[in-house]
Parts: structure tokens; C-alpha cells; sequence
């Protein structure tokens, strides 16, 4: 697992692979472990990232005011179903 410092929060994600990159999102109360599977069956031909959002898994906690507000727009999000599909 890797850690990026951005905006005074750290985000933790796992790389693999080598190829055209393709990034994994996890739903609300997952974490980038949710994508383990995908990531050891792609790395052959990918480039493959799963990162822990922030207030999940390995990551940093959003502090106060914006964890309350991180945590009700993941609600909004998970129970408004998909936006994109390929």
C-alpha cells in the first residue's frame, strides 16, 4: 500500500501492474480491499489502482465538519444507484 499527502489528508492506494491505467472506486463502508480480486486478475494487462477514500480504510479521517458531509454524500451516491457505465 502506497500514501499520497494532498490538501493535509493522506490517501492510501495500491498500484499494480503495467499497462493502460484503470482506477478503482469502493462504495460507502468498503475499502480498496473490496478490489482485490480485480486487481491480481488485470495486472497483466493493466495498470491497476484501488485507493481508500478519505475516512476509509487506510486513509486519513476528513476532519470534523467535512467527515459529516463526506459521510452523507457516499449515502446519496450508494442509494442513487450507478451514473456511468461502460
Amino acid at each position: 500500500m502506497e500514501v499520497v499527502r494532498t490538501n493535509g489528508l493522506e490517501i492510501a492506494y495500491e498500484r499494480v501492474g503495467e499497462g493502460p491505467p484503470l482506477m478503482f472506486a469502493h462504495g460507502a463502508a468498503l475499502d480498496a480491499r473490496v478490489w482485490q480480486p480485480q486487481l491480481a486478475a488485470l495486472a497483466d494487462e493493466l495498470t491497476v489502482v484501488a485507493w481508500d477514500e478519505p475516512g476509509a480504510g487506510r486513509s486519513s479521517d476528513l476532519p470534523g465538519k467535512q467527515r459529516r458531509c463526506a459521510a452523507f454524500r457516499r449515502g446519496e451516491v450508494a442509494s442513487s444507484g450507478p451514473k456511468a457505465q461502460g
